[in-house]
Formats: structure tokens, C-alpha cells, sequence
């Protein structure tokens, strides 16, 4: 009886051998089927988020070099330049004035000179004297030249009225510059004139005009020639027109 029960099991050990291997089979293809449809998933959801933001499929390396070739060479058709650089820079500042005058002061807010008749003493604040400007480096010059300027302005101009300030050009010159000669044209102050003391109580007027000073800023041409005699001497000439007041 033990004999025939072991040949009855190895009868039937091939066939469930067989039977368990398919079942198997089974199991690892319904697995596939269920990684490549959870793939195809994540792909629905990855591009419903795109077309939610209104993104495009990321691009390849080749192809965001292409659209970068094309938009420079749609600007380089159609952009407007100078054929020099100039940088701009911005440079000021902000003051704010506090004052109190006598009666002789004439009521005003910088008085230069005292008034003969006695007034009424005034005090006040005012940024009247705020100076906002701007310094550009130009191109180069024939001969090893360079061009640079710069303006500077300020509120003094006008009354003193909160009304009537106007925003005025105080400073303003043009430099073509070369190794031992510079032309300069614009409104500055007078080369018979050229110390400026620094002060924060007259900005707004020029240097030195309350000790006798009768020069202002006004429009002028000049020219300057240096002669080197050696690295530490040397002589500079200066010539100029000035139109006064």
C-alpha cells in the first residue's frame, strides 16, 4: 500500500508542478498589466497638470538652443543701439535745511547779506537744496581720448514759495579729455573762480557768495592744456569764455 500511494504521487507531482507554474505566469503578466497601467496613469496626470498650467512638455537641450538661436537673431534684427557704450550712473543727495534768521536777515531762507531796514525774524526747514544728478562715461576719442560729463540739479530755483520751486540745472559740463589737453563746455563756475569751499548751508548758491564771492555758475567754454617738465611738475594753461549775467 506504501508503494502505491508513492507511485500515485509521483503520477500527479508533474501535472502540479505544471498547474502551480501557470498559475505563475498568471499572477507575474497580470503585474506587468497593472505596472503599465499605473505608468500610463502618471502620464495622464502629469500632462492634465500641464495643460492646467498651460505648460508645454520640457523641451530638450537641442531644441531650447534653437528657440535661444532664434529670439537673439529676431533681436539682432530688430533692437535699436549705439554704436558706443555710455554708462549712466546716478549720484546726488538729500538735504534738508533747518534755518532761523535775525531781522536783518531779509526773510529768506540764505540770506548773503544783511539788510539795511530791520525786519521780521523767520525760521523754517525746506530740501530746497536736495542735489539729484547724473555722470556718464562717453565713448573714446580720436587720438586716446575720452568723453565723459555730468549734470546736477537741484530745487533753488524760483521764489521761495512751496509753489514756485523749480527744478533747476545747477552744474552741467561735457569733457573730452586727452593725455595734457581737456576742452570742457557747459555751466559751471569760472576758471578766474575755481576754489569751492564745502559747505551744506549754501548749496543752492555758489561757494564763497557770503564772503564777497560775485561769481555764479554760467554757461562757458574752456580749454586746458597740461606740460609735463617731469613725473611730479609740470605748467597748466587754461582758457575760456564765460558769458555773465
Amino acid at each position: 500500500m506504501l508503494m502505491r500511494g508513492l507511485l500515485i504521487s509521483l503520477v500527479f507531482l508533474p501535472s502540479l508542478l505544471a498547474q502551480t507554474n501557470d498559475n505563475m505566469q498568471r499572477i507575474l503578466d497580470r503585474l506587468d498589466r497593472l505596472e503599465k497601467e499605473n505608468q500610463q496613469l502618471l502620464q495622464e496626470i502629469q500632462d492634465l497638470r500641464r495643460e492646467i498650467r498651460n505648460e508645454q512638455p520640457p523641451a530638450t537641450v537641442t531644441e531650447r538652443l534653437q528657440v535661444q538661436e532664434a529670439r537673439t537673431a529676431e533681436l539682432a534684427q530688430t533692437k535699436v543701439e549705439t554704436s558706443q557704450k555710455m554708462p549712466v550712473s546716478l549720484t546726488g543727495m538729500v538735504l534738508f535745511n533747518a534755518f532761523a534768521n535775525g531781522k536783518s536777515g531779509g526773510a529768506l531762507q540764505d540770506p548773503i547779506a544783511a539788510q539795511l531796514t530791520p525786519g521780521s525774524a523767520n525760521t523754517g526747514a525746506t530740501f530746497r537744496q536736495t542735489v539729484l544728478g547724473l555722470k556718464f562715461d562717453g565713448p573714446a576719442l580720436p587720438g586716446g581720448g575720452k568723453a565723459s560729463g555730468s549734470i546736477y540739479r537741484d530745487f533753488w530755483g524760483g521764489s521761495a514759495a512751496a509753489s514756485n520751486n523749480l527744478f533747476r540745472i545747477r552744474l552741467a559740463t561735457v569733457d573730452l579729455a586727452w593725455k595734457n589737453t581737456t576742452l570742457t563746455v557747459g555751466q559751471d563756475k569760472p576758471i578766474v573762480a575755481p576754489r569751492e569751499p564745502t559747505t551744506l548751508a549754501q548749496v543752492g548758491l555758489a561757494p564763497l557768495s557770503g564772503a564777497g564771492n560775485l561769481w555764479s555758475w554760467q554757461p562757458q567754454a574752456r580749454i586746458e592744456q597740461r606740460i609735463p617738465f617731469g613725473e611730479e611738475t609740470g605748467l597748466r594753461a587754461e582758457a575760456g569764455v564765460y558769458q555773465t549775467s
